[in-house]
């Protein structure tokens, strides 16, 4: 569907591209994240529909699970001068972004609302990285954080390589944005879904959480723990199958 990336702009079709430096209770380091912009026909907001990801840290797919990093050179980062540099490359393909860019031309904007925090409580994925029955999730945060972002120009950002989804998109960008400060989301955990009306009931959840003095994380520990049990067992059954072999023959 069409959408706005800030108010007042002409609506468009775009294939969204987010790079970010995150930090969760489980994981932190280097994402790309490539979005579709979509209607939710169950509860008809705005929705963002990640269509890939790639990353340095551990990655949540419907499809494969809890996974682990599918790209080992991953690099965002900048300077004192405003410059910003990108290169994340899949570790399984010729898939890459490289770019740089600079933040000094850039004027603070008001996001369109309805995408940037409604699109943030109904989030999806496409099929062939979902499950059937996949629903979306919500990330819960005051709508502040999405309340002004830099528009930077886009000229002033040079793609040199762009392998992600080749004769897809412009391989140069239409629109660049940028939120210059941290940004803080409580995700749903992986298969767990908050229905989010609208922003006052958005606002209700935040704050029920911010209030809360003791939230259980989503932790890896439960995998830890799966996969040295498994380690132990592995060994153990074929200890007995041998034994079983031995004492048949």
């Amino acid at each position: 569907m069409k959408a706005c990336v800030f108010e007042g702009d002409e609506p468009d079709y775009y294939y969204g591209i987010g790079n970010l430096n995150t930090r969760g209770s489980t994981f932190w380091g280097v994402r790309l994240e490539s979005y579709l912009i979509a209607r939710d026909t169950e509860t008809g907001l705005i929705s963002w529909i990640f269509f890939d990801i790639l990353s340095n840290t551990i990655i949540a797919i419907p499809s494969e699970g809890i996974t682990g990093p599918n790209s080992r050179n991953a690099m965002f980062t900048t300077n004192a001068k405003g410059d910003i540099y990108l290169n994340i490359k899949d570790d399984r393909s010729d898939r890459e972004l490289v770019l740089k860019g600079n933040l000094q031309n850039g004027k603070l904007r008001r996001p369109e609302q309805p995408l940037w925090v409604m699109g943030n409580t109904s989030i999806g994925h496409v099929k062939n990285i979902s499950v059937r029955g996949d629903d979306p999730f919500a990330v819960i945060f005051d709508p502040a954080e999405v309340g002004s972002a830099m528009d930077l120009p886009a000229g002033d950002f040079v793609i040199s390589r762009n392998t992600l989804v080749p004769d897809f998109a412009e391989q140069q960008p239409a629109i660049v944005a940028c939120f210059p400060y941290t940004q803080h989301y409580i995700a749903d955990s992986p298969g767990c879904r908050t229905y989010v009306r609208n922003t006052e009931d958005l606002i209700g959840h935040y704050n029920r959480l911010a209030q809360m003095r003791d939230i259980k994380t989503f932790s890896t520990k439960g995998i830890r723990r799966l996969f040295f049990a498994g380690l132990v067992v592995s060994p153990l059954i074929s200890l007995a199958l041998l034994i079983l072999l031995i004492i048949k023959w």
